[in-house]
């Protein structure tokens, strides 16, 4: 009787510990023509010059300090921006941008990164000249 007593015990702290918590760290990610109310707007991979400025969106979870957005085109990197986390949430939103001009044309890439710089998601988008 004890035992089962026991294991009646554990299997309800087990399951009052939420998932999240249990789960590593993760980061979505999504380039897009603007963020509006806090979300990605025109999300796509394909950006004419003319669109003026690009932002990465990301939703990060089980993330306990801060997450990078880098940017590049080709290997060269474009910038960074660092977002701490908020606190105790399991999961956050954050956003960064760069400006698109005619000197980045052709294949870009933003990745979202912990804090040790672990590649948590990457988004590859190409500038074209056109629309």
């Amino acid at each position: 009787m004890r035992s089962a007593l026991w294991l009646c015990c554990l299997t309800f702290v087990a399951a009052s510990i939420p998932l999240s918590a249990q789960e590593g760290p993760s980061a979505t990610l999504a380039v897009c023509r603007t963020i509006q109310d806090r979300a990605c707007e025109g999300a796509g991979v394909r950006f004419p010059v003319t669109v003026g400025k690009l932002w990465a969106f990301s939703q990060a979870t089980n993330l306990p300090d801060r997450l990078l957005h880098v940017w590049f085109h080709g290997n060269t990197e474009l910038g960074r921006h660092v977002t701490n986390s908020p606190g105790p949430k399991a999961t956050w939103r954050t956003w960064s941008s760069i400006t698109v001009g005619p000197n980045i044309l052709g294949e870009g890439r933003v990745e979202a990164r912990d804090a040790n710089g672990n590649v948590l998601a990457t988004v590859k988008f190409t500038i074209t000249k056109g629309d």
